[in-house]
């Protein structure tokens, strides 16, 4: 049980359309699917503050992807720091994550799981949900720009 986000739009193709169903992959953005399961309450909360409430009623809701994407960077370097839930604002916005700056410039880096577990293991997969978000963005802005009309389908 969880969260799920489908980008839909106009002509997309039965291969598009099946690339979103992936077993709840939480890496899934360049398809136009989001994850977040109920235990990942840092997750849960950005998609909150994302989408509003008009997306969260169970059918397919526009969303202006440009619009959106404003809050994204802010809320992307707070889940990063561990600020999400803990404050509403940023303590330090100058603290950047290098990798953020370089996905939101180009968003097809590799990310590379340590070999370590612990702390290094869950910011690994910080990072993999965070660029996902990206990804998710980058292809709604796309979809938006070529006139396809993209809308959100949030299932919860």
């Amino acid at each position: 049980m969880g969260i799920d986000v489908y980008l839909k739009w106009r002509g997309q193709t039965k291969a598009e359309h099946d690339a979103q169903i992936t077993g709840f992959s939480i890496s899934a953005g360049k398809a136009g699917y989001l994850r977040a399961s109920y235990g990942m309450q840092e997750e849960c909360k950005v998609l909150e503050r994302i989408f509003p409430k008009n997306c969260w009623k169970g059918k397919k809701a526009k969303f202006d992807f440009k619009k959106g994407w404003k809050i994204v960077p802010d809320l992307l370097y707070g889940y990063l720091d561990g600020q999400v839930i803990h404050s509403d604002t940023l303590k330090d916005k100058t603290k950047v994550f290098d990798w953020v700056k370089e996905a939101m410039a180009e968003a097809d880096f590799e990310i590379v799981e340590p070999n370590k577990a612990s702390d290094e293991q869950e910011a690994y997969w910080r990072k993999v949900w965070a660029k996902s978000i990206i990804d998710f963005f980058r292809l709604g802005m796309l979809k938006q720009d070529e006139g396809k009309e993209p809308t959100i389908n949030i299932s919860y």
